[in-house]
């Protein structure tokens, strides 16, 4: 992971894109509509100034965080963030997070799957293991997790993550082989189409 190199993935259906102020607009929006900031680990409205901020300040002087806009590749238009804090490459590991998807249209299609993959395809050359949390509540993303091949994760590696904004979550890990497993499931999915995957 270059040191704040602009990133940017191209898969077959996505673009995945670094954030930079182009993408701005979209997820102050994003993040601050109520039908999709549920389980968000933040609870103040996103201002510009607060973006602009944590972007400059922040997020361009620290390595150990990505955040990726997915495009649609066939309509150039974003519909939701991917990304990952954490990472540490002394333990070759990482917390995989900022998972926001705007347009719903997306939730079990291709583009969306395919987010996932691309993202850990170029993770898993600089990390062993991932790990991710989810709220409780949150059966949807709880259902995500296994299907891109998490397992729960017991023994608590980032503690700090049990409750977020009052919201008890669970914690999931996934080493490589682990990865591979479930990519080997999704890509037959993916091949033959059969969709949705998450209703399956």
């Amino acid at each position: 992971m270059a040191e704040k190199e602009p990133l940017k993935l191209v898969g077959t259906s996505i673009i995945l894109e670094e954030i930079s102020p182009t993408f701005f607009p979209y997820v102050i929006k994003w993040r601050n509509d109520k039908t999709l900031n549920r389980y968000l680990n933040h609870t103040a409205d996103l201002t510009p100034e607060a973006e602009e901020k944590w972007y400059f300040e922040k997020y361009l002087r620290d390595p150990s965080q990505g955040f990726l806009i997915i495009i649609d590749k066939n309509t150039g238009v974003p519909i939701g963030t991917q990304g990952w804090t954490d990472f540490d490459p002394y333990k070759r590991q990482l917390i995989e997070g900022r998972l926001l998807l705007a347009d719903k249209r997306f939730q079990n299609s291709f583009c969306f799957i395919e987010s996932f993959l691309l993202m850990a395809d170029y993770l898993y050359q600089f990390v062993d293991t991932m790990y991710t949390h989810a709220v409780i509540e949150n059966e949807s993303s709880l259902k995500l997790n296994y299907v891109l091949g998490y397992g729960e994760h017991d023994d608590w590696e980032y503690p700090s993550e049990r409750i977020v904004n009052g919201m008890e979550q669970k914690e999931f890990y996934r080493t490589k082989k682990m990865y591979e497993e479930a990519k080997r499931f999704l890509t037959e999915k993916l091949e033959i189409q059969k969709w949705p995957i998450l209703n399956a």
